[in-house]
C-alpha cells in the first residue's frame, strides 16, 4: 500500500522537509501515487501512496486533535478487520471521514494506547507521533509481512520501510556488518533483526518500539484474533472456516487484483476463494524449460496443471515463459535494486510476474505462502519424527550432509543426520552453506572472530525437542525472514501490494494449539488442508507430491550463468578486492558446483549476490 519513512531530529539547523522528501523519493517504487510530509516539532514524516483502498480520499497522514493534543500516523500495509473496529470506535463517539482502514489508527492509540496493535488483523508498519507526550510509536505487523527499519543514535532515531531511505539520512556512519555477509551463505539472506549494516535493526515482528526524549525500548504483542471460526465443529471445519475467511479478508481492495497460480494445492486454493469474490482476478504462472527438479526428481515446470486448473475456474490465465536469460537479467535487476543481498532464487519469479501484472493494471497480488508452514507442508518434515526416533546422541558434528545430499533419504541417511546436534538438525533440514564450506570459501581475515550461523538455532539446546519445535521454528525464523521478506519486496519494487492469507493471525492462533499428530497423518503433509478442501480441489491437485517454487540454479550455474561464478571468484571481483574471498576459492567452487552428491548452487549464488551488491553499492 504505501512506504513510510521519518526521524526525530533536535538540530533546528536541518532542512528537514528537503531531507524527508530524500528519503521519500528512494523508495517511491512502494507509492507511486502520492507523497505527503509533515513537521510537528522534533518529529518529521512522510509517505509514498499506492492507493488501493478509498482511492480518491484515503491519503495520509492520518491525524486527530483532541483535547489540544495532536496524533499523527503514517501507516504501510492493511487493516482486514478495520470495520469492526470503526464500529467500535463510532460507538465511543470517534467520527471518521473516510472508508480507509488506516483512519483508525489515531483514534485506537487514543483509545487503548500501545493496545491497539493487539487488536489489529491484518498487515502493517505503522508510525504514530503523540504530539504532548513527545513520542514516538512504531509498531510491525503480527508475522512480519511488512517491512520497518530503524536507526537509533543517542537522541535521534530515523525509520523507514526499507534501508535505502534511512541510507539518504545518515550515509557517512553506516558500516557493512561482516557478520550479516558471513551468515548469507547459510541462510540466502540476513536474519533479523540485523541487517547487511551494523548501525540499522530490522523491528521484530509482533513488537513495538517506543522512543520518547531519548529513550528507546521495544516491547513484543500478541494478537488478540477473533474465535468465532473455532468453535463447535471439527478440526477439518475449523479449518475450512478459518482459511477460507483469510482468503476472503484479503480481497478488500478498490483496486484490481491478482494472484499467484503455480499449480500447487495453496495457490489454487487462494485463487478458488478468491475468485467468488473478485470476479475479475487474474492470475499469473510462470512456466519453465523442460528441466528436471533435483529436488522431486520430475520436472521444474509446473504451468500445466495450473492453465487446466483456471481453465476450469473460467479465470485469466498469463503464462510468463522463463529461461536461462530472463531469469538472469531479473536475478541482476533484483540484486541491484535490494537494500540487501539475498539469494532467494524464487523471488526471480516473483519480480516477474508482478512486473506482468503491473502491466496488467493489477495493484495487489495474493500468495500461497505461509501455507507450508502452518499447516505442515514442506517435504522434510516427514522425515523428522524417524530422525528423532533414530536419536541416540550427538557424535558426528563434523559431518555436513544435508537434505540438499541428492540421494534418497533412506534410513542410513536419516541416522547419520540424526547424530547432529538439534541446532546442527535444524540447519540440515532445509538451509544451505555449511560452516565447512564457508571456511573454505572465505579469506583467513574475514572469517576471523566470525559466530558460527548455527548460534541461531540455540534456542533448540534449551529442551526436549519435538517435531512440532522444528515447524515452530520455520513458523518464526524461516517464514518472515525468507518467504515473506522476498514477496514484499519483489512485489514492490513493481509498486504491486502482495497478501498472504495463510499467514493471517487467525490462521496463525488457530494452527498454535494444533499438535503434529492433528497436521500430518501417516505422513500425509498438510492432512487438514486436504481434507477440508477435497471438494473444492481437483485430485490431480490435491494429491501430487510437494513441489516447491524450484529454479535450476546449479544447471544455470553450470551452463548459461557460468559466468557469474567465474566474474564473482575473480582476483578482479569486489568480493575479492575488499579481501572478503580466499585466493584459491574458485578452485573449492568448481568441486562443489559439479559434484553428484550435493546441491551447492544456492550456496554459491549466495556470494555472486554479495558481490553483485557490493558493486552496485551506491551509498558506499
Amino acid at each position: 500500500m504505501c512506504g513510510i519513512s521519518g526521524f526525530i531530529n533536535q538540530n533546528k539547523q536541518f532542512d528537514n522537509k528537503s531531507l524527508i522528501l530524500k528519503m521519500l523519493n528512494s523508495i517511491r517504487h512502494r507509492g507511486p501515487d502520492h507523497t505527503e510530509v509533515i513537521q510537528s516539532e522534533e518529529f518529521c514524516g512522510g509517505y509514498v501512496r499506492l492507493s488501493i483502498n478509498d482511492i480518491k480520499n484515503g491519503k495520509q497522514p492520518f491525524k486527530i486533535n483532541i483535547n489540544d493534543n495532536e496524533i499523527i500516523s503514517f501507516y504501510n500495509g492493511e487493516i482486514y478487520n478495520y470495520l469492526p473496529l470503526k464500529k467500535e470506535l463510532q460507538r465511543k463517539g470517534y467520527k471518521f471521514k473516510t472508508r480507509c482502514d488506516g483512519e483508525i489508527i489515531p483514534s485506537l492509540y487514543h483509545e487503548y494506547g500501545e493496545k491497539l496493535f493487539e487488536k489489529l488483523e491484518g498487515m502493517f508498519a505503522i508510525s504514530i507521533w503523540d504530539k504532548r507526550n513527545k513520542k514516538l510509536l512504531l509498531g510491525r505487523d503480527h508475522i512480519g509481512e511488512k517491512p520497518l527499519y530503524y536507526l537509533h543514535n543517542n537522541e535521534e532515531i530515523i525509520f523507514s520501510s526499507e534501508i535505502k531511505s534511512i541510507i539518504k539520512y545518515k550515509p557517512a556512519n553506516i558500516k557493512i556488518d561482516h557478520q550479516s555477509i558471513w551468515d548469507i551463505p547459510t541462510f540466502l539472506w540476513v536474519p533479523e533483526p540485523n541487517t547487511i549494516f551494523k548501525e540499522i535493526k530490522s523491528l521484530p515482528f509482533s513488537s513495538y518500539l517506543e522512543f520518547s526524549r531519548g529513550n528507546l525500548k521495544i516491547c513484543s504483542y500478541s494478537p488478540k484474533s477473533e474465535k468465532k471460526y473455532f468453535k463447535n465443529s471439527s478440526l477439518i471445519n475449523k479449518t475450512y472456516k478459518v482459511v477460507s475467511n483469510s482468503i476472503i479478508s484479503r480481497n478488500l481492495s478498490d483496486a484490481p487484483i491478482g494472484c499467484f497460480l503455480s499449480g500447487g494445492i495453496d495457490s489454487s486454493l487462494v485463487a478458488k476463494i478468491s475468485h467468488k469474490v473478485s470476479k475479475n482476478l487474474k492470475t499469473y504462472t510462470v512456466a519453465f524449460d523442460r528441466i528436471k527438479d533435483p529436488y522431486t526428481l520430475g520436472y521444474v515446470d509446473e504451468s500445466k496443471d495450473a492453465k487446466k486448473f483456471a481453465k476450469k475456474l473460467k479465470i485469466s490465465n498469463t503464462i510468463i515463459k522463463a529461461n536461462a536469460k530472463n531469469l538472469k537479467k531479473e536475478f541482476n535487476f533484483l540484486i541491484k535494486n535490494m537494500d540487501q543481498p539475498m539469494a532467494i532464487s524464487s523471488a526471480i519469479g516473483i519480480s516477474m510476474v508482478a512486473r506482468r501484472a503491473k502491466q496488467d493494471g493489477v495493484k495487489v497480488l495474493l500468495s500461497g505462502d505461509g501455507a507450508d508452514e502452518m499447516f505442515c507442508g514442506y517435504d522434510w518434515y516427514k522425515y523428522i519424527p524417524q530422525i528423532l526416533d533414530l536419536k541416540e546422541g550427538a557424535n558426528n558434528n563434523e559431518s555436513n550432509i544435508s537434505f540438499q545430499t541428492i540421494h534418497k533419504k533412506n534410513k542410513s541417511f536419516l541416522k547419520q543426520i540424526s547424530k547432529y546436534d538439534y541446532n546442527k538438525l535444524a540447519w540440515a533440514l532445509h538451509y544451505y552453506a555449511s560452516e565447512y564450506d564457508k571456511h573454505q570459501i572465505f579469506s583467513d581475515n574475514f572469517r576471523n572472530s566470525k559466530k558460527s550461523s548455527l548460534r541461531l538455532f540455540n534456542r533448540f539446546k534449551t529442551k526436549k525437542i519435538n517435531t512440532i519445535d522444528f515447524i515452530n521454528n520455520d513458523r518464526n525464523f524461516y517464514l518472515n525472514n525468507e518467504m515473506l521478506f522476498k514477496l514484499d519486496r519483489c512485489t514492490m519494487l513493481h509498486s504491486i501490494e502482495s497478501r498472504s492469507p495463510f499467514t493471517s493471525s487467525m490462521i496463525k492462533n488457530f494452527v498454535a494449539g494444533l499438535k503434529i499428530k492433528d497436521l500430518m497423518k501417516s505422513s500425509k503433509l498438510k492432512y487438514l488442508i486436504k481434507e477440508a478442501f477435497k471438494k473444492d480441489l481437483p485430485q490431480n491437485i490435491l494429491n501430487k507430491p510437494k513441489h516447491g517454487f524450484t529454479i535450476p540454479v546449479d544447471h544455470y550455474l553450470l551452463n548459461d550463468w557460468s559466468d557469474l561464478v567465474n566474474e564473482t571468484f575473480s582476483k578482479e571481483s569486489k568480493i575479492y578486492k575488499m579481501g572478503f574471498i580466499d585466493k584459491k576459492s574458485l578452485n573449492y567452487v568448481n568441486k562443489i558446483l559439479k559434484s553428484k552428491n550435493k546441491l551447492s548452487g544456492h550456496t554459491i549464488l549466495s556470494y555472486i549476490s554479495i558481490n553483485s551488491w557490493l558493486e552496485n553499492n551506491s551509498w558506499k
